[in-house]
């Protein structure tokens, strides 16, 4: 109980328990450090796979336009003789409409004159603005 009197005991007590506070500041710093840097090299890491897969799908983006543009060079533009259009055919125009493809390209793809095509699309918009 003599020691705890003492007024080096107090001063004793306090430097150690600054000391452990130095310690444990020191030590907190130096893992968040460790930590920004292991975040900033996965961020790294990130923006380089992201930059990758844009280059990948730009690159299939620009394949699939060659191959539609291939594959409109290789169907025939004029229609055989005595086709018709059926359900099938219309709802096709249709889709492919929506999906943003010209009147060129559907009548291509379906083997029907563009004016067929436009026509379809007119009836279709009018029925779309007074159904019944």
């Amino acid at each position: 109980m003599i020691w705890i009197l003492h007024p080096l005991g107090y001063y004793g007590l306090t430097a150690v328990g600054l000391i452990l506070c130095l310690y444990l500041f020191i030590s907190v710093k130096k893992e968040n450090a460790q930590l920004r840097h292991r975040l900033e090299a996965e961020k790294k890491r990130s923006e380089d796979i992201y930059g990758e897969f844009r280059q990948a799908l730009g690159n299939l983006q620009h394949s699939l336009r060659d191959h539609e543009r291939f594959e409109e060079a290789l169907t025939p533009i004029t229609p055989s003789p005595g086709v018709s259009i059926n359900l099938t055919r219309r709802s096709q125009a249709l889709r492919m409409y929506r999906r943003g493809d010209s009147p060129e390209q559907i009548g291509a793809a379906l083997q029907m004159p563009r004016n067929e095509v436009e026509l379809l699309l007119k009836v279709q918009k009018a029925l779309a603005e007074h159904p019944g």
